[in-house]
């Protein structure tokens, strides 16, 4: 019985392979090309090969080398030096070459898209809708029913995965060098997959279980089922491997429809997949630990992906979040981000939403330049939080938000063991409280707080007087309305109901930035200060300064590449970039100030009104008050003509010496409250075109006053030489100039300065280009009831001035001694002429010379103060 079952057996074995080998086997030719039209049936791919052998006996199998498969009129896609697999034997009775393990020796695989979108192997399937149907193929009058390829598994090694897309000139390239490859049970209902490979000097595993591979690879494939997955990846060496586990379900795989995801696991730096995958474009996030759940945002109609690559590219975008609790150690968006220029560092950041329609809460620490707060946010859900940021037609979502300043304790301003973490920057009770909508549109926040102290951010172009400045027991409130968003960034920002109060300033105001897609951004706003203690302000800025110079050097928040280092330039780069800004900036600013304290003067009903934009700066009009005196100026610049115009018109303007002085930029040798008083035009493209062109009448007076010893030395004449062994500076009753200009060229024809002991006046020419003196001064000392004088003529420099004594008839000099001076009061005279009219700041009282020398000695800085 035995002997005769065998019988049987061998002999069906045998009657099989004969027949199948007369049918086909037998025939090389038209077995590969049976495989060819079967792979470009199947898959749409062309398959050629150059040696194919296909065997029968002791098992049906196939081998070839240099096998490819391309995507007609594309780059290759597959190719191998070598294959090699099993064939089924009862497969083979329904025309199937069912592969048992297909093997890939010295694999290339390239996915390339040209510049123009085609090509794109990144879908080796077809993607039409079209039932598979058989194909009839006539030759001889004979019908041939079609071949059909299948997997049971696969495997690879030695292989390398490339991609390059070309789309719309973006040149986007990466790849990775595989190990090994193993795709098992491909008939199966969970085929498993294990991926070992490596990308550089660092080794990645991909390995987990998926649905039907029919589902995938068939259009036709019946999708009436969740078809899931389950993967886990490791990237990088053991000792410090990133992990995550994939986990989720599709409703139709093949054109990657129903997405549902969860993602968990930890990464040390999101940016090591951009080695994989450089077209990402991922933030800087480091110390990534948490999960995810995501759903697919259902996409209709005209924007639905069509065919699965589109449908690959378009996944991320169309993910959103139902449920996350992640820990990020630091997320860092680049200069640029949302319109701000600096970069802005968030440590320690923790996302928790528990379910679509739970609030989702956002806390941390952020970092921006020098200065660091702790932030506690509340959405109302994370549904609406994602659909308010992904989709701009959704309303925007409720906020509350927390935000604390990071203070700088003792510890922190003697430690250095953690640089990177405390803020440099003075900051103490820092509080807000912020409340409102935000959205892709429009945000609405109501923000309310305060800080026992807070140091200003450092602004560009604004002097130390504001940047840096520390603010004490500080109140503020507003509303702050920000949108819509673009890829530029934030289009406007508003605020409006703004109060605020200090020690050094207090009012209200409001403030609105529009930046406009190829037209100047524009700025408007209106600041009343009840009170603005300006001194207050530029000592705590300078103290600020000393510490920051004392510890580690400290980042400004605002200041960027944009927005250069104006004190650095020259003064031809500060004129370039001050008539770019007027191009770029349309400014539209009014400022009040009901008390204004600068450098010991005290200013009342303070108005100035800002305007420019279109190449033009307006300062009209500026007003004010000063122990009494009515103050009135205004400044005109026009860069629509060629060259430049501007106008300066005083009557009068009093500013401290040290502001007189910046504006010339001249080295500042006068202290005192400086009145300005006249009317002045130029026209020119350059600081030195413009002094060369300057005309009209200008007088400059001071009263209570200093000037530099070194400056009022070589003025005074020979006869004052001993004034070098006082202090440093002299005190004056008075000093005053008035002028005519024409054409850069001054003529003096009043000069004076008097205090208790000298009086000095004089005329002469100035060349406000060159800044070259031609003066004939006339000193007088008084002293023990006598006096000294001895005319001089002065040339050179303010900062280098020539002295001689002046000659008489005879070729004597013209030194006198006499019991008293001609006009012990040069004050009036002089302070009327340069005001030319105008009221100003009192005189103070003539004091009689005393008749001590120790008095007189005293009033010129020797011996110590009268």
């Amino acid at each position: 019985m035995k002997k005769l079952v065998g019988v049987l057996i061998a002999l069906v074995v045998a009657l099989l392979g004969v027949s199948i080998g007369a049918r086909t086997l037998i025939d090389q030719k038209v077995v590969k090309k049976n495989l060819m039209q079967a792979f470009r049936d199947q898959s749409g791919l062309e398959l050629t090969m150059d040696q194919v052998a296909f065997q029968v006996l002791p098992w049906p199998s196939f081998h070839a080398t240099n096998v490819v498969l391309t995507r007609p009129g594309c780059t290759p896609f597959v190719s191998a030096r070598s294959v090699h697999a099993d064939i089924s034997l009862l497969a083979l009775l329904h025309r199937e070459l069912s592969f048992q393990d297909f093997t890939a020796d010295g694999a290339h695989i390239v996915f390339h898209r040209t510049r123009e979108g085609r090509c794109s192997t990144w879908l080796p399937f077809k993607t039409d809708d079209q039932p598979e149907t058989a194909s009839h193929q006539v030759r001889d009058q004979t019908i041939h029913a079609q071949w059909k390829i299948s997997f049971a598994a696969l495997h690879m090694s030695n292989a390398d995965v490339s991609w390059q897309d070309d789309h719309q000139g973006d040149e986007q390239r990466g790849g990775f060098a595989i190990s090994s490859f193993d795709m098992m049970g491909m008939r199966s209902d969970g085929p498993w997959i294990d991926l070992k490979a490596q990308h550089d000097q660092t080794p990645f595993r991909f390995r987990g279980r998926i649905g039907p591979t029919h589902r995938v690879l068939s259009a036709s494939a019946k999708q009436d089922t969740p078809w899931g997955f389950s993967f886990g990846l490791t990237f990088g060496p053991e000792n410090a491997q990133d992990q995550m586990v994939i986990d989720g379900t599709m409703m139709d795989p093949h054109r990657l429809r129903g997405v549902r995801l969860s993602l968990q696991g930890h990464w040390e730096d999101l940016k090591d997949l951009e080695g994989l995958f450089p077209h990402l474009k991922l933030p800087d996030v480091g110390h990534v630990s948490g999960m995810a759940d995501l759903r697919e945002k259902n996409v209709a109609g005209a924007n639905e992906p069509h065919g699965f690559a589109e449908a690959l590219r378009s996944l991320p975008s169309r993910l959103y979040p139902v449920q996350v609790h992640l820990q990020l150690g630091h997320l860092v968006f680049p200069p640029g981000t949302l319109g701000v220029e600096e970069a802005l560092h968030l440590r320690n950041l923790q996302v928790d939403g528990d379910a679509a329609l739970a609030p989702l809460m956002i806390q941390g620490d952020v970092d921006w330049g020098r200065f660091s707060w702790t932030v506690h946010a509340d959405f109302h859900s994370l549904e609406q939080s994602v659909m308010a940021w992904m989709d701009p037609g959704k309303p925007s979502v409720p906020l509350t938000m927390q935000i604390k300043g990071r203070d700088r304790t003792l510890a922190a301003l003697f430690s250095r063991k953690d640089k990177d973490n405390e803020p440099n920057v003075t900051q103490d009770g820092v509080h807000l409280d912020i409340e409102g909508t935000v959205g892709r549109q429009t945000s609405t926040l109501s923000v309310k707080g305060g800080a026992d102290m807070l140091q200003l951010p450092e602004f560009p172009g604004v002097g130390k007087q504001l940047s840096g400045a520390i603010l004490h027991n500080l109140f503020v409130q507003n509303t702050l309305s920000v949108g819509p968003l673009s890829q530029d960034g934030l289009t406007m920002i508003g605020l409006r109901d703004v109060h605020f109060e200090s020690q050094e300033m207090g009012g209200v105001g409001s403030l609105l930035l529009e930046r406009r897609v190829n037209k100047p951004s524009h700025i408007e706003g209106s600041i009343h200060f009840s009170h603005l203690n300006g001194d207050a302000l530029a000592v705590s800025s300078d103290e600020a300064a000393e510490n920051s110079s004392e510890g580690e050097t400290a980042l400004t928040p605002v200041v960027s590449g944009k927005n250069p280092d104006h004190s650095s330039m020259s003064s031809s780069d500060r004129m370039q970039a001050f008539l770019k800004g007027l191009h770029e900036h349309d400014l539209m600013l009014d400022i009040m100030a009901d008390q204004l304290h600068v450098q010991e003067l005290d200013y009342h009903d303070v108005h100035i009104k800002m305007t420019m934009g279109g190449g033009r700066l307006s300062l009209d009009p500026v007003t004010g008050t000063v122990e009494g005196v009515p103050l009135m100026a205004r400044v005109a610049f026009d860069n629509t003509v060629s060259p430049s115009r501007v106008h300066i018109e005083a009557s009068p303007l009093i500013v401290p010496s040290s502001i007189t002085f910046r504006l010339l930029g001249q080295p500042a040798f006068l202290s005192g409250p400086i009145q300005w008083d006249g009317i002045l035009d130029a026209q020119g493209i350059n600081q030195e075109s413009f002094f060369h062109s300057l005309n009209g009448t200008v007088g400059l007076s001071l009263v209570k006053g200093e000037v530099k010893t070194a400056t009022l030395v070589p003025l005074a004449g020979p006869v004052a030489t001993f004034l070098k062994l006082g202090d440093a500076m002299v005190a004056f009753r008075c000093a005053a100039m008035h002028m005519d200009v024409h054409q850069g060229m001054g003529t003096v024809d009043t000069l004076g300065l008097q205090n208790k002991h000298l009086a000095l006046k004089g005329s002469g020419t100035v060349n406000l280009n060159e800044g070259s003196l031609a003066l004939d001064l006339h000193p007088r000392f008084t002293f023990v009831g006598n006096s000294v004088s001895l005319p001089i003529m002065v040339t050179g420099s303010w900062m280098d001035p020539k002295v001689a004594a002046q000659n008489a008839v005879d070729g004597e000099k013209q030194l006198s001694l006499d019991g008293g001076a001609d006009d012990p009061d040069l004050c009036q005279p002089l302070l009327q002429k340069a005001r030319e009219g105008h009221n100003g700041l009192p005189i103070p009282a003539m004091q009689n010379a005393s008749s001590e020398g120790g008095g007189f000695l005293k009033a010129l800085g020797i011996g110590g103060k009268p």
